[in-house]
């Protein structure tokens, strides 16, 4: 089932990136995802959710971090063993425009934990 998940999705990213419109993009793939959370697959969800930001942000097109993509990173980070990382806010930096996203909304990423 899970490579059948991921091949629906990847299907829908690469006929929709080549319109190199991030909005088709979400629309695209946004059914799937609250489909998969409709199952019980929140991980799955937050995991696509994820891949998602990282295919648009690997050809320039991630507009901005949405309030989906903070609470899917806000719940990994939730389970990142933090004691293997020295320096969390560097660690957080690696993410382009998560900081200046939290910035901006004054809110720290744990405050996303329960925002799908």
């Amino acid at each position: 089932m899970d490579d059948q998940i991921m091949l629906q999705f990847l299907q829908r990213m690469a006929e929709t990136l080549v319109t190199k419109d991030p909005a088709a993009v979400y629309t695209a793939t946004e059914g799937l995802i609250t489909h998969l959370r409709g199952l019980g697959l929140a991980m799955t969800a937050d995991s696509l959710i994820d891949n998602r930001r990282h295919m648009l942000s690997s050809v320039n097109l991630h507009p901005r971090w949405t309030p989906a993509e903070l609470g899917a990173t806000a719940r990994l980070f939730a389970i990142v063993p933090w004691e293997l990382k020295k320096d969390r806010q560097g660690y957080l930096a690696k993410f382009p425009g998560l900081l200046a996203a939290l910035a901006a909304a004054g809110q720290p990423l744990s405050a996303y934990r329960d925002v799908y």
